[in-house]
Parts: structure tokens; C-alpha cells; sequence
């Protein structure tokens, strides 16, 4: 209780105002969400189709050379994450923490 007395003093309030505004602070902190770890089985599932996908491309399109066909998945490599994030976000964005929220 020092501590809070400490706080609430040198900001010039009362006990109760500083709680206050320090619980409010806190309910409007960011809300951090821990990174959950993929599911193997859908990694696994994942990584196949992709495997699929560049053997399929470098099968059906044999004018292209192997070169073009490496950009390709370069270029994808490159964007694959940011794009994952941005889904997410927007995934995010539509779901609430808990019930009081507005």
C-alpha cells in the first residue's frame, strides 16, 4: 500500500483517483496476444501443397526456364509472411478480447 501512497502523491492525487486511473490505463492497454505454434499436421499439409504446387509449375510450363520458375518462388517466399500477418490482423481486428470491450 506504500507504494501506491508513493505514487498517488507524487502525482498529486488521492489514493483512489491514482487506482482508478490506473486501472483504466491498464483495461486500455494493447492487448497482447501470444503466438500460438502452428499445428504440425497442417504445417505438414501445407508445405506438401507447396511442394505440389512449384513441381506441378516446373513440370507443366517446361518453356520456362528453372531460373524464372526460382523467382517465382522466391517472390512468393518474400511476401508469404507479410500477407499471413495482414490476414491476421484483419482476423484480429474482427474479434473482441472480452465481453466489456466496445
Amino acid at each position: 500500500m506504500e507504494a501506491v501512497e508513493a505514487a498517488a502523491s507524487a502525482a498529486n492525487k488521492t489514493c483512489s483517483e491514482w487506482l482508478r486511473d490506473a486501472a483504466i490505463a491498464h483495461l486500455n492497454r494493447p492487448v497482447r496476444i501470444k503466438k500460438s505454434t502452428p499445428d504440425p499436421t497442417l504445417l505438414a499439409e501445407i508445405v506438401g501443397l507447396r511442394s505440389i504446387v512449384v513441381n506441378l509449375l516446373a513440370a507443366v510450363a517446361v518453356d520456362l526456364p528453372k531460373e524464372t520458375i526460382q523467382r517465382i518462388v522466391t517472390q512468393a517466399d518474400s511476401v508469404k509472411q507479410g500477407k499471413a500477418d495482414e490476414i491476421l490482423r484483419r482476423l484480429e481486428d474482427q474479434v473482441k478480447p472480452y465481453a466489456g470491450e466496445k
